[in-house]
């Protein structure tokens, strides 16, 4: 019969003491230490990023309230259980079992490595709460303190450890312990100097060789981060004095990041070593990466690239690996003009990057970049050769063109037999309709024997017979079957098409070829500062046509090259184009203060800030700003949004008219802008449907129209009148308020099923606001008050 845990005896004591120590106490620890060696043995460190300062088991699976449910864990958690309900001696409220702090403490170090914090806290709040400042009590404190943390109270968890790093008396395993938690806050907290302090406190007082080495990475990693590059290299350096006394791993990257950094000459020799180390195996991955960056500092750009690709075969399943190798080889094309392999690189890096990575958006925005280019080049190789084949002879042109014939059908004929491949591998089955090929031709074998026939049940009677068993393309290819069309023709239609032949088709495939390389020139100087191209492209373009409608933006374009380098010739070029073309707008930014004028990143601010301004309804203020900053804005994108923003707020204060006349104008005004070309298109459409006012569907919603004029009420007091309307409501009505006119203002209240429930609300809100007591209102249809704001009908006399 046991003893009884009731009874504040001596015997009592030493029994549960005894009891749940080595028993209880005992499996559930060999339990915790089996689950994290298991856990050890098939975690995987991420030296691409910081490591963190504790491993812990990392999941995609959705932790709920059960945590991951490790076995060794349940199981620890079982032990610590039992050993508190059996032998916990808890009487008149103080605790008689001392080990019992210890089954609490071990009950939540058990539900913090399942990963469930919340629960773990409470366990360690029972040890918390008895404010008994032992080791355990004080281990406890900084297990809660993990705990807050990882459910993302850091500040919490740095109070709690702060408060206990007060006792000077605390074992230098506890300081050690304390200050390695606090650093994890601070990392989370992105406070990198209050970490690295942590850090290095910690690693001196630990007496754990592989945790001293973690947190002296660690802190490497952060100098790294911060450019301290002496400071990295001297972390990393104390880590190597370890040598087989840690993680071979931690010791690897350490090393190749110590020889990246060392100055000395016999770095290339070491890494070399390295690779030769057949212990090494498993870290070649990272040791090639490294050696390869250590290459192309020195130089050294071929051996460099294959050690590059080398790391990459060396673990095809690092995708981290991958997207670094990738972008390096990006970069590297990118800077020999290579744009086309450039941006296939980066392609293979997004295919490897997570989606949701700001890494993801800014190299998926460099790729759009380079494939600007890419197809500017493109396009200036493909409108060169039209112009040269339209200068061959009609013999020369046909056998060029016929070979071109060939190598078209040779590469269909390769993709139709993948295509057979295709079907072989996803369409096993030879039933009918499981087939787009059979089912193609049983349509067209049914058509010749039977004709177009409507689909019902009596498909074989006369009736159902289509009138148009012709069909329109048939018939056309029909009519023109009857005339000649010589072989050659028929062959290289499609060829032949492309081809300017006519002078008109030539000025305009020319006209392509000057606003391509234009264009491209300015990519090249003012995008990616790759000025000797941009140079080389204004300087071949003005030779050829120095007095055409366009050189002076070419001149401006080399102004800029020019004076971006320090080039005095940026002088010359500057008063030749004031001299020569002084009503451009070009001439007119030269002439004024460099200072006042707006780079790209200024223009951009500005014209967010006038966009917000719009959906605010401020278009008087739109159009001040607009005209009084135009003239300093320097990228013609930027002025053409500008100048659209205007217009737009133009027509919300006068009305389609004006609005249709000012696109003219800045279509005529920017007419080799692809964004003002394009409003041609919107011009047109207004001119068909928005010219006059139209009969708009007939809609069954009400709204409930107040005139306001602006001397009366600002947009302030109109907003607070909103507030109140909607109050007295009670928020069933949706309220607005649109700016008519120069004037006048319209308050707004939509959402009436009948014109009478409209009026009644009218009734209501003037007794109730006395500001609208006096004011105009009215009701209309949705679609009546549509056309009032586009063609300004409201009559306010």
């Amino acid at each position: 019969m046991g003893c009884s845990t009731q009874k504040n005896k001596t015997l009592n004591k030493r029994y549960h003491s005894t009891v749940s120590t080595f028993n209880v106490l005992f499996n559930g620890n060999e339990s915790i230490k089996e689950g994290k060696e298991s856990f050890l043995k098939s975690y995987q460190e991420d030296f691409w990023e910081i490591l963190p300062v504790e491993p812990i088991e990392s999941t995609d699976k959705i932790i709920t309230v059960d945590g991951l449910e490790n076995k060794s864990f349940l199981k620890a958690e079982e032990k610590a259980a039992k050993a508190i309900q059996k032998h916990s001696m808890l009487i008149g409220g103080v605790q008689y079992n001392p080990k019992t702090q210890d089954a609490y403490l071990m009950l939540g170090r058990a539900r913090y490595l399942d990963q469930r914090y919340v629960q773990a806290i409470d366990a360690f709040n029972q040890v918390y709460k008895l404010n008994i400042e032992n080791e355990v009590w004080k281990r406890s404190v900084i297990w809660k303190a993990r705990s807050n943390i990882r459910l993302e109270q850091e500040l919490v968890a740095v109070e709690l450890l702060q408060e206990l790093l007060k006792n000077k008396k605390n074992s230098s395993e506890i300081v050690a312990k304390a200050y390695s938690v606090l650093s994890m806050a601070y990392l989370k907290l992105n406070k990198t100097n209050e970490a690295l302090k942590t850090l290095e406190i910690a690693q001196r007082n630990t007496k754990d060789k592989n945790h001293k080495a973690r947190l002296l990475y660690i802190k490497g990693q952060l100098y790294e981060k911060q450019n301290e590059i002496d400071s990295a290299k001297n972390s990393f350096n104390k880590i190597l004095n370890f040598k087989r006394k840690i993680s071979r791993n931690i010791y690897i990257n350490a090393k190749v990041k110590a020889l990246l950094y060392s100055e000395s000459l016999n770095s290339k020799k070491e890494f070399l070593k390295l690779i030769k180390n057949e212990e090494n195996k498993p870290y070649l991955d990272k040791i090639y990466y490294n050696y390869s960056k250590l290459l192309f500092s020195t130089g050294s750009v071929a051996m460099a690239k294959n050690f590059l690709n080398m790391s990459i075969k060396e673990n095809p399943a690092d995708k981290k690996l991958k997207s670094k190798a990738y972008i390096k080889f990006s970069e590297l094309n990118f800077n020999d003009t290579n744009f086309l392999t450039a941006g296939r690189y980066l392609d293979s890096t997004l295919q490897v990057l997570d989606k949701k990575s700001k890494e993801f958006w800014f190299y998926e925005r460099q790729k759009k970049g380079i494939q600007k280019v890419v197809d500017l080049e493109e396009n200036l190789i493909f409108y060169d050769s039209l112009i040269r084949l339209s200068s061959y002879d009609k013999k020369k042109l046909d056998e060029i063109l016929k070979s071109i014939s060939t190598e078209n059908k040779q590469q269909s004929e390769k993709s139709n037999s993948n295509e057979v491949r295709q079907d072989r591998v996803f369409k096993k089955t030879n039933f009918y309709f499981y087939n787009n090929k059979i089912v193609a031709f049983g349509i067209k074998s049914f058509k010749s024997v039977w004709g177009n026939r409507e689909r019902n049940t009596y498909w074989r009677s006369e009736k159902s017979i289509l009138k148009n068993n012709i069909s329109p393309d048939n018939a056309a290819n029909e009519k023109s079957s009857n005339k000649p069309v010589s072989k050659n023709e028929t062959q290289f239609l499609e060829l032949y098409k492309d081809i300017p032949f006519s002078e008109f088709k030539k000025d305009s495939l020319n006209n392509l070829i000057d606003l391509s390389k234009l264009e491209l020139a300015e990519l090249y100087t003012l995008k990616y500062k790759n000025y000797k191209l941009g140079e080389t492209v204004l300087t071949q373009y003005l030779s050829k046509d120095p007095n055409s409608n366009r050189a002076t933006k070419a001149k401006y374009l080399l102004y800029k090259l020019y004076k971006i380098q320090n080039n005095k010739k940026y002088i010359k070029i500057k008063e030749d184009i004031i001299a020569s073309d002084s009503l451009s707008r070009f001439a007119k930014i030269l002439l004024k203060d460099p200072d006042m004028l707006m780079d790209e990143n200024k223009s951009l601010a500005l014209r967010d800030s006038l966009a917000k301004m719009f959906n605010n309804q401020d278009f008087e203020k739109i159009i001040k700003s607009v005209d009084l900053n135009i003239d300093i804005v320097e990228k013609e994108e930027i002025k053409v949004d500008l100048e659209l923003l205007r217009a737009q707020s133009y027509g919300r204060l006068e009305g389609i008219e004006k609005y249709t006349e000012l696109l003219k104008e800045i279509s005529k005004k920017y007419s080799e802008n692809k964004t003002a070309i394009d409003l041609n298109k919107t011009i047109s459409m207004i001119g068909r449907k928005w010219k006059t006012p139209i009969s708009l569907k007939a809609s069954k919603d009400f709204k409930l129209i107040f005139i306001v004029n602006n001397s009366d009420l600002n947009k302030s007091e109109i907003l607070k009148i909103n507030s109140k309307i909607s109050t007295e409501l009670n928020s069933i009505n949706r309220v607005s308020f649109d700016v008519y006119n120069y004037k006048n203002h319209l308050i707004v209240i939509h959402d009436f099923k009948s014109e009478e429930k409209a009026e009644d609300t009218a009734l209501k809100i003037t007794v109730q606001i006395p500001e609208l007591r006096l004011k105009n209102n009215f009701v209309a249809l949705s679609s009546q008050y549509k056309n009032m704001l586009i063609y300004k009908t409201l009559d306010l006399d």
